[in-house]
């Protein structure tokens, strides 16, 4: 994404109805490019909103329109396909919202069907840096973590839409582009940049500007990472804003939904100086998770851990090790004993071929390595140490 297209972008949102404080978008160092606040910024006070007009074009619900007035037996297929899935009726809802979108967005980067669409599209990245495009040197990287098996999973799902449901009306969409490359891509894109929340109802969509906020996390406040959300805004309300610990990082922003206006809005939670960039938090997050949907990890993840399964009389039980070692237990199923979860813990270890102290040594020595090469290392270190600290404490 270039700062020109993201400047554009910007000031194409405010001309279209978008209400824009006192920001603009600048590069922020390791991150790309980012909002930064042009004068200081009051708590609470919303810097964006953005009507339904502007995030409505690329969203699940247009593309959900758009795909069963163009290609209804297409859609048909869709949901049959969903329905015959072992997964709860939400998680159905989702993968038909995704696929309606994926499809929406290769005919959209094909043939924008508006000016304002396609300067969005323009300022999105070209290429994204998940695990899903990853070849097997980069995925042997990752050793024994369970990430491996999840990207298999997702490929293994991608495929099988694509193969079943989306190949065989391939020919009824000649103006989207339709390859099994590109619907690969538009669905990482999608994962990395698209904002949703079924519990709020919020919409799920590419909200211009908003999805070019970068992830900050308060258990985190040393360490940001980029991702993709007195007021110029007049009479705006502001937002309801609770003390702040001191662990909340500088610029750390809310982003909601506003059901009553259809806006998407933004307001910092503390005051933001001149000059410092906003943030928004994607999630309490292992470096697992972020790299799997967003391509990035974080040198120092507070939400570090890793799942691990436990015999049980009953079956494999599946629990999680923190990296503060502390362990969750499943909600269901017998407890079990000490000396059989320590005996798991072990297992999980000695799967991985390097050692936590290995990967920590080569994540200091090793400052020229590819930022892939550190990723791997990264998620594969705080699993580590997840289970060697929860390994400790059962054994102390």
């Amino acid at each position: 994404m270039s700062l020109a297209a993201a400047k554009r972008l910007l000031e194409q949102a405010r001309t279209q109805g978008a209400r824009v404080g006192s920001v603009t978008v600048e590069s922020a160092d390791g991150m790309g490019l980012g909002l930064v606040a042009t004068r200081k910024l009051r708590a609470g006070q919303p810097v964006l909103r953005l009507p339904e007009s502007l995030w409505r074009p690329l969203s699940a619900d247009e593309a959900y329109v758009q795909l069963k007035d163009r290609h209804p037996a297409l859609l048909d297929d869709l949901m049959d396909f969903a329905q015959a899935q072992d997964i709860p009726m939400q998680s159905r809802l989702l993968l038909v919202g995704s696929v309606c979108f994926v499809l929406h967005l290769l005919r959209e980067i094909a043939a924008p069907s508006s000016e304002a669409t396609a300067l969005h599209l323009n300022a999105m990245p070209k290429s994204v840096s998940t695990p899903l495009f990853w070849d097997a040197t980069q995925m042997a990287r990752l050793q024994a973590s369970p990430l491996v098996s999840k990207i298999s999973e997702r490929r293994q799902l991608i495929d099988s839409i694509f193969t079943h449901v989306v190949e065989p009306h391939v020919g009824a969409m000649p103006e989207a582009n339709v390859t099994p490359s590109n619907f690969s891509f538009a669905w990482s894109l999608l994962l990395s940049r698209a904002i949703s929340d079924l519990r709020s109802r919020m919409p799920f969509t590419l909200p211009p500007v908003l999805d070019m906020m970068n992830h900050v996390s308060a258990a985190n406040a040393s360490q940001i990472s980029s991702f993709l959300p007195h007021s110029a805004l007049g009479s705006e309300p502001t937002a309801t804003v609770s003390p702040m610990s001191a662990d909340v990082p500088q610029g750390k922003c809310q982003h909601w939904f506003d059901h009553l206006s259809s806006s998407f809005v933004v307001a910092p939670l503390q005051d933001v100086p001149e000059g410092s960039q906003l943030f928004i938090s994607y999630g309490d997050l292992s470096n697992a998770d972020l790299l799997r949907l967003y391509g990035f990890t974080m040198e120092a993840n507070a939400f570090d851990g890793v799942d691990f399964l436990v015999s049980t009389p009953t079956g494999p039980a599946r629990h999680r090790c923190r990296i503060d070692g502390s362990l969750e237990y499943p909600q269901d199923g017998p407890r079990v004993d000490p000396l059989t979860l320590e005996r798991s813990l072990s297992r999980c270890l000695e799967a991985y071929e390097s050692s936590a102290r290995d990967d920590l040594s080569f994540l200091k020595t090793q400052v020229r390595a590819s930022q892939d090469v550190i990723d791997a290392t990264r998620v594969r270190l705080g699993e580590k140490q997840s289970l060697e600290r929860a390994l400790a404490a059962l054994q102390s």
